[in-house]
C-alpha cells in the first residue's frame, strides 16, 4: 500500500475500484457523466446541499438540471461517453471512457488486489484521479472532458 494509503482493488481498461485509508468518507459522494446524462449525489454530513428545484448551470452545457437537496440529475450537451467517480467510506470508483487525464488516464488491470497494469504488484497504488479529489472537496460538478 505505501505511504499513499491507495490500493487498487480491481481494474479494467478505463475503470477500476480501489480502497484509500487515508481518505474515508462517512456516506457517499458521487459524480457522473454518461452520454446525455449528468448525475451528482452527496449523502456525506459535511457537504454542500446540491440545491432545490431547477440548478441548470448553461455555462456547463447543461440543458436542464433538477436538484433535490443531496442529489441531481440533468440533460447535457454530450462530451464524453462515460466519466465518473465515486466514494464511500474508504472504497472508490473512478471510470473514464475513453480514457482522460482527469479520471483514468491509462489502462488498468487489477483484480483482487494483485495489479499488472499500468505497473505490476500487490496492493499496489492505482493512477491518480483529480476528479476524485474535487468531489472530496465538494467541487461535485463532472469534469468536462476536452476535445483534441
Amino acid at each position: 500500500m505505501g505511504d499513499s494509503g491507495r490500493c487498487m482493488y480491481s481494474g479494467l481498461c478505463c475503470a477500476y475500484t480501489a480502497c484509500d485509508c487515508k481518505h474515508v468518507e462517512f456516506c457517499y459522494k458521487e459524480s457522473c457523466d454518461c452520454l446525455c446524462i449528468r448525475h451528482a449525489c452527496c449523502l456525506s454530513v459535511n457537504s454542500k446541499s446540491r440545491g432545490c428545484c431547477m440548478t441548470t448551470d448553461k455555462e456547463k452545457g447543461e440543458c436542464c438540471k433538477i436538484a433535490c437537496l443531496c442529489c441531481d440529475c440533468g440533460i447535457i450537451k454530450p462530451e464524453t461517453l462515460c466519466a465518473g467517480a465515486s466514494q464511500c467510506l474508504c472504497c472508490y470508483t473512478v471510470e473514464s471512457l475513453p480514457c482522460s487525464d482527469e479520471y483514468v488516464e491509462e489502462c488498468v488491470c487489477a483484480y483482487l488486489f494483485i495489479q499488472c497494469c499500468p505497473k505490476c504488484g500487490c496492493c499496489a497504488a492505482p493512477p491518480s484521479c483529480p476528479a476524485l479529489d474535487k468531489i472530496r472537496n465538494d467541487e461535485l460538478a463532472p469534469m468536462a472532458m476536452e476535445r483534441s
